[in-house]
């Protein structure tokens, strides 16, 4: 089977949303020529509660791939660096279709936190930041003890994840004033480890992880074997060979007998003489 070395879905993701971003800049900046269209664009395909009930169903997808223009467009750079950090490591165990899945389902699963607990808010939220979370859910399936750095303090995967569950279920509810959707990023999170735990089957603290470079070592091992069988063959053909043509060489051109030499000894000389 054939194994990506690239993570390209997760490429793809970062190129997609960076181009999204610089797209929507360009347009309500220079074509546009009005900075207020940004909003008009985060109203229309962000995650407007109000609006998906409405009949804005498209909303919790198309949420996805928008990002903030404040601090230099800092929300999109933290989410583009956390989402090629864990989505490399993952994409490249479970394989680009898996991972594609797991990180909508984690996205939408983000979104439907917010529609169904916070129905009558009428501001947009956006980002992939619950598609994130479900990233780092999986990845505390999948490497529990790997180690992170979360606000430049080094953390196990298992106690970031953890960590982020609990805060956002808290933050929720004691920072409702805020721009940060909580309450997303929980969703997101439950999102990744529902389909990692249900879709993918796998037990915490007892997973034999899908290892992307076992069967190229495997195949590279098979080809190696299999040249080395081709080199045995090819070295018995010539000891074959060689031993016909020595049977060949002894029929038609037998040896000589070798001639068989005598010494003697002249008792007048004191010299010894061979002869044949």
């Amino acid at each position: 089977m054939a194994i990506n070395k690239t993570p390209i879905i997760t490429k793809a993701l970062v190129f997609i949303n960076v181009l999204i971003h610089i797209g929507i800049l360009f347009y309500s900046f220079y074509i546009k020529n009005d900075p207020l269209y940004l909003q008009d664009i985060y109203y229309q395909f962000g995650l407007v509660p109000v609006s998906f009930w409405e009949g804005s169903i498209w909303q919790p997808f198309t949420t996805l791939f928008l990002h903030g223009f404040q601090g230099l467009s800092l929300h999109l750079i933290v989410n583009m660096i956390a989402l090629w950090s864990l989505g490399s490591a993952i994409e490249l165990t479970i394989g680009s279709v898996a991972f594609t899945w797991l990180y909508f389902i984690s996205g939408l699963f983000g979104s439907l936190a917010v529609v169904l607990f916070q129905p009558d808010l009428s501001v947009p939220t956006i980002g992939a930041s619950g598609a994130i979370m479900g990233l780092l859910a999986a990845l505390a399936i999948f490497y529990p003890n790997s180690v992170l750095f979360v606000f430049f303090f080094p953390m196990k995967a298992r106690t970031a994840a953890f960590v982020f569950g609990l805060g956002s279920l808290v933050l929720a509810y004691l920072d409702q004033s805020s721009n940060i959707s909580h309450i997303g990023h929980f969703g997101g999170l439950l999102g990744g480890f529902l389909y990692t735990k249900l879709a993918l089957r796998l037990k915490i603290g007892k997973n034999v992880l899908y290892n992307p470079y076992v069967d190229i070592f495997q195949q590279r091992e098979e080809e190696l074997l299999k040249k080395i069988q081709e080199i045995e063959q090819i070295r018995k053909e010539r000891i074959n060979n060689a031993e016909e043509f020595d049977d060949f060489i002894e029929q038609d051109f037998p040896k000589p007998e070798p001639k068989t030499k005598r010494v003697f000894f002249d008792p007048e000389t004191g010299k010894f003489y061979i002869v044949e």
